[in-house]
């Protein structure tokens, strides 16, 4: 989806390379996952270079599935709006 998400700069993403499995509710993983890349797009928007990265970074540690993203836009001003997710676990069956 971030195809049909509109921005002006030129951005490259990285994304990971491992397979994994996650019998997870998709609906609630792609919200997730489109508002975190959006924001980092808005953030790389919002930045006075002219280009910027997003990366989504992925690591599992035998319990939970990890994901990152960080982007070299503009910083957050205002840290106490950050609303963090820490874990998305069963009952949505997550499973390496």
């Amino acid at each position: 989806s971030i195809g049909y998400y509109g921005y002006s700069k030129d951005i490259s993403f990285v994304f990971p390379n491992d397979e994994f499995v996650i019998n997870a509710d998709r609906d609630l993983l792609e919200m997730l996952f489109v508002n975190m890349l959006t924001n980092a797009i808005d953030a790389i928007e919002d930045d006075e270079n002219d280009s910027g990265s997003v990366n989504l970074g992925y690591n599992y540690d035998k319990i939970y599935h990890i994901f990152t993203v960080s982007d070299t836009g503009k910083e957050i001003e205002n840290k106490k709006r950050i609303k963090a997710i820490t874990t998305i676990e069963a009952p949505l069956g997550i499973e390496k």
